[in-house]
């Protein structure tokens, strides 16, 4: 009998991860695009402020950078990791007698029922991430949505951690969940203090950038090769 999660000793997964990612990313820039026509630049919005300075004083901006920054993490470290994990990597070298040499490295995981999983939480932060953009009433309402899909991202990491056979992928996992715990806990800090919506709304905005940023370093340095 073969086995339900490996059915295939050498499988190609290319198609299925590339059209994974192509729709997890269309929709989520759908819902982006809606939410920056509807919300940030609504007619209403386009009346009241007009200069750069007038968009800079309204929280409404800097919230929406947060946003966009957040969904950024999880569409870029998404592709990053099922490229890595399901997609043979091929390189070209040029050996000594000047001749091409191919090298095709072993897939990381031939494992069909971790890319089921894989799946089901890109459609979990789909659904979490049209949560967020509709949910536009204040700094709050807005941060607390987000709170809860990077809740979703940190149940990923804890799986990843605590059942992922490549030890690789458990310390990558590890990495993320300490980003998405001290993002959860720098945001709840944030929205506790007795600052005001723009204030709040600058300083998330700018510390969701951040985090974006070593998100991009880390997926860099961690998955090299």
């Amino acid at each position: 009998m073969p086995n339900i999660c490996s059915p295939n000793d050498n499988p190609d997964l290319k198609q299925i991860v590339d059209r994974t990612i192509a729709l997890f990313a269309v929709y989520t820039g759908a819902t982006l695009s809606f939410f920056v026509k509807d919300f940030l630049f609504s007619d209403e919005n386009l009346e009241k402020y007009v200069g750069l300075t007038d968009w800079l004083h309204y929280w409404g901006f800097w919230i929406s950078l947060a946003v966009v920054a957040l969904l950024l993490r999880y569409i870029v470290g998404s592709a990053s990791h099922l490229n890595y994990v399901y997609i043979a990597k091929t390189t070209q070298k040029i050996n000594p007698e000047n001749k091409i040499v191919t090298d095709t490295q072993v897939l990381r995981s031939t494992n069909i029922c971790w890319l089921f999983v894989d799946i089901l939480f890109l459609i979990a932060f789909g659904i979490l991430a049209v949560l967020i953009t509709r949910a536009t009433d204040s700094v709050a309402v807005v941060m607390t949505h987000s709170i809860y899909f990077i809740v979703a991202g940190m149940v990923w990491s804890l799986l990843a951690l605590l059942f992922r056979s490549s030890q690789q992928e458990r310390f990558i996992a590890a990495v993320w969940l300490g980003v998405d715990f001290g993002q959860i806990v720098w945001t709840l800090v944030i929205l506790a203090t007795p600052l005001d919506q723009l204030s709040q709304a600058v300083i998330l905005g700018i510390s969701y950038l951040l985090f974006l940023w070593f998100d991009l370093y880390s997926l860099v340095r961690w998955m090299a090769g």
